[in-house]
This record gives structure tokens, sequence and C-alpha cells, in this order.
């Protein structure tokens, strides 16, 4: 059975979408996962948290975030 579930992002979920982007081999060529995050993290999710064209979906394991989509 397939144990994956998705939901809409929020922003306390940035921290972990940040440092899952930055664990990936192609990833850690263009991302920076430090803490505090950098404000452009923040603003960009800001941007298309207010823009209704677009939807970041997570998908959980267990509660894990193990994947992210921008949904425009």
């Amino acid at each position: 059975m397939n144990d994956i579930q998705f939901r809409e992002a929020q922003k306390g979920d940035l921290k972990y979408i940040v440092q899952m982007l930055a664990d990936d081999p192609l990833g850690m060529q263009r991302e920076r996962f430090q803490s505090p995050l950098p404000s452009s993290y923040c603003n960009a999710f800001d941007s298309i948290d207010k823009d209704s064209n677009n939807t970041l979906i997570l998908a959980l394991l267990k509660d894990e975030i193990i994947g992210v989509l921008q949904l425009t």
C-alpha cells in the first residue's frame, strides 16, 4: 500500500524543503541551506504563496518531506 501523503506547503515547511533540495547532487550546486535561511527563500515562498496560479505541493512519507513540486 502507498503511504505517501500530499499536502500544500506552509511557510513552516520552508527550512525542510531547502534542506532537502540542498542535499541533492544537482541542488547542492544551486541551493544553500543555512540557519537562518537567506531571505531570498522566504521571498520566493511568499511570491509563490500569494500567486493564485501557483501552489507548492509536498510529498510526505511518515511525516517526513520526501518531495516538493510547484504546480502552475
